[in-house]
């Protein structure tokens, strides 16, 4: 009876030991992902809301900072870092050229 219960509880360990094995990179690889993600589509709306700015001809200068996107209501919400959660910096600015974009985040 007690080899029973033996086997029985080293069969649970193992099949916890297997699932965290398994979970513990995969939900860490998850979280990477989307932290990425969420920083790129910051980045994009950033860069998109700069280029109508100067499309508008609401912005005279081909560097754009995010306070000036505040100002003109092309961005309405404050842009978090997804990485510590801490908001970009009003000095934060994009430079647009006729070959692309640049984004300088502080």
């Amino acid at each position: 009876m007690k080899a029973n219960n033996l086997i029985k509880v080293s069969l649970f360990i193992t099949f916890i030991t297997i699932f965290l094995i398994i979970s513990i990179p995969t939900g860490y690889k998850v979280i990477k992902e989307g932290r990425s993600k969420r920083a790129l589509a910051n980045e994009k709306l950033i860069v998109e809301k700069a280029e109508k700015c100067i499309y508008e001809s609401k912005c005279t200068t081909n560097t754009i900072t995010l306070k000036m996107l505040y100002d003109l209501n092309y961005i309405k919400d404050k842009i978090v870092n997804p990485y510590d959660k801490t908001i970009y910096s009003d000095d934060s600015y994009v430079v647009i050229t006729k070959e692309g974009s640049t984004l300088f985040l502080k």
